[in-house]
């Protein structure tokens, strides 16, 4: 099974958002480099497990998981 940076994230030129955990160690679901031609990638790591998110109704707060929440984090502190 693959388990190397794929598709959108290996693409040449594309800056590649890993996720990290609590203790600041890769999340077990992100990806790990390098990409088939053999860049290093991800370029970036940010909190992306267990992360307190909004929930759906009033002051409800929640956790979750995934490189879709490294990614914004990382924008906004590059901001």
């Amino acid at each position: 099974a693959w388990h190397y940076i794929g598709v959108p994230a290996d693409a040449a030129g594309v800056l590649a958002v890993g996720a990290i955990d609590g203790k600041g160690e890769r999340a077990a679901f992100s990806s790990v480099g390098p990409t088939r031609d053999g860049r290093i990638k991800p370029d970036l790591m940010a909190p992306g497990d267990m992360v307190v998110t909004a929930g759906n109704t009033g002051v409800e707060l929640g956790l979750s998981s995934g490189t879709s929440l490294a990614a914004p984090m990382l924008a906004g502190a590059m901001a």
